[in-house]
């Protein structure tokens, strides 16, 4: 036992006093040394999974990268509920990512079939 008082660890588990100072020595149970112990790590504010913006990204937009990005965003929730914060953090940035890289590529593909309409209904007059 470790005396609280002096820090000096006893042999005897079951003396009544430290053998280095005379104080009573106090037994504690396993549960409060174990909580003691155990590094509580508090979880961040919130970790935004962009499961919407992914979803309606993949039905409008890119299906392939937007398919991605909701795989992404899946997972975004399972890391922040085991603790790996600063994974789903990462999750969390590749989905918004790859949400917006499917809307950029879904605005250029509409804007050049506009383009290929415009020219060949010009051509055929």
């Amino acid at each position: 036992m470790v005396c609280k008082a002096c820090g000096h660890i006893n042999q005897d588990n079951m003396a009544k006093f430290c053998s280095a100072c005379g104080n009573e020595l106090q037994q504690e149970s396993q549960n409060t040394v174990y909580q003691e112990s155990v590094y509580y790590q508090p979880p961040p504010q919130r970790v935004p999974n962009y499961l919407i913006f992914s979803i309606l990204t993949t039905v409008f937009c890119c299906l392939p990268i937007g398919i991605a990005a909701i795989i992404k965003s899946s997972q975004v929730d399972k890391k922040v509920a085991i603790g790996e914060y600063d994974e789903a953090i990462k999750m969390s940035q590749q989905a918004k990512t790859l949400s917006i890289l499917s809307v950029i590529l879904g605005v250029v593909f509409v804007i050049f079939y506009i383009i290929i309409i415009a020219i060949t209904s010009t051509a055929l007059r």
